[in-house]
């Protein structure tokens, strides 16, 4: 593609070319070894989203996006210190390796990067062993709208993360451990929706009118103060959870009129799960409803089985348009819902993507996968 002498390409037309393939990265950057000439435009989808991870994680993955610990040095030192610029780029940072720490020079090298992603939009953290965020996050620039934080904790130790927070202005999705946290509405004016367990939600739902809410357990909304379960009231989407099933949904079911989407996760045999499967009727606006179970969970409930819910539902649920039961494909290993519709005999399947592209799900994405042990988030 390169242009031969005497002849001139506006660059205005390798950006249209870069524009049309930028769903497909791969041959985004296999132009680039073709024409230096396109390789200023591709760079902002090439380094949009940076994924740190296991060597393991790494050695599977076909997405030249995701590094390991030790190939994402290179990445971060090159934004740092060799090229400031490659980090206005940068949209999505994840950080996701197997438990360990790490020096100290490897974390401020973290914070030197981050201080040039100015366009960052969102910041993930799992990792048991994890810096202070004070001075991971010490000068950044960036404004946020999703942050997800998973050390390990169920409480923000030394006030951190709420000294991060209050830096942020434009968050509309928060996962953090907040559970002591004093946080007041004028915090996080944009914040639409929230991941995190009974306590935290205590601390973050009564000052913010989330419209979308992960509950995930030990700790049910049975547990729950009154001012917490009348701070549901907004919610259009709730997903809730925890290793086995506990008696919530009569508790919670007269403070979310305006729920349009369920999904459960977790429970752990027949029995409890029909407990509950027994109240779906009286959430009268419910559109959707998804069951995502534990792994060992997923036999109780055969395709006879959903039916039988499934036509009752439908009867007495004037509003509801689907209903989604997770399955595994024993042949190709992949994992899939099966969709029931009003009026049909035979469900229809669909994979993980559909479903949460149909639904509007993408916050919930990683919870509707059933190939994982309950999720921390």
């Amino acid at each position: 593609m390169n242009s031969t002498p005497g002849t001139h390409i506006p660059q205005e037309i390798f950006n249209l070319i870069i524009e049309e393939l930028r769903d497909d990265l791969h041959a985004i950057r296999s132009l680039c070894l073709v024409s230096r000439a396109l390789c200023t435009e591709a760079q902002r989808y090439l380094y949009s989203r940076i994924r740190i991870t296991s060597p393991r994680v790494f050695k599977s993955s076909r997405d030249f996006q995701t590094l390991d610990t030790r190939r994402s040095i290179l990445f971060l030192t090159t934004i740092a210190y060799l090229n400031h610029t490659l980090g206005r780029f940068v949209q999505e940072f994840h950080y996701s390796p197997e438990n360990g720490s790490r020096p100290d020079e490897f974390w401020l090298l973290v914070n030197q990067s981050l201080y040039y992603m100015i366009n960052l939009r969102v910041f993930t953290f799992r990792n048991f062993v994890s810096p202070s965020t004070r001075a991971l996050f010490w000068g950044t620039k960036f404004q946020l709208e999703e942050f997800y934080w998973d050390d390990g904790y169920t409480t923000d130790k030394d006030g951190e993360l709420l000294w991060f927070l209050r830096t942020q202005f434009k968050l509309k999705l928060l996962a953090a451990p907040l559970s002591k946290a004093n946080l007041r509405s004028a915090l996080l004016p944009e914040l639409q929706t929230f991941i995190g367990d009974a306590e935290s939600i205590k601390q973050v739902v009564p000052h913010h009118p989330v419209t979308k809410l992960r509950w995930k357990g030990p700790d049910m909304p049975s547990a729950a103060p009154r001012i917490t379960l009348a701070a549901l009231a907004p919610l259009q989407t709730l997903s809730i959870g925890c290793p086995r099933a506990m008696p919530w949904l009569n508790v919670i079911a007269p403070y979310v009129k305006s729920l349009q989407v369920l999904h459960i996760t977790g429970t752990r045999d027949s029995n409890e799960i029909s407990f509950e499967f027994d109240h779906i009727a009286s959430l009268t606006n419910l559109r959707v409803f998804v069951w995502s179970p534990l792994p060992w969970a997923r036999g109780f409930y055969e395709r006879t089985k959903q039916e039988r819910f499934v036509v009752d539902w439908f009867k007495k649920m004037k509003k509801l348009e689907a209903v989604y039961f997770y399955i595994r494909n024993g042949e190709t290993g992949e994992d899939g819902f099966l969709q029931w519709a009003p009026g049909e005999r035979v469900p229809m399947q669909v994979t993980l993507q559909e479903l949460v592209k149909r639904e509007s799900l993408q916050e919930f994405a990683y919870l509707l996968d059933g190939s994982s042990s309950f999720p921390n988030f």
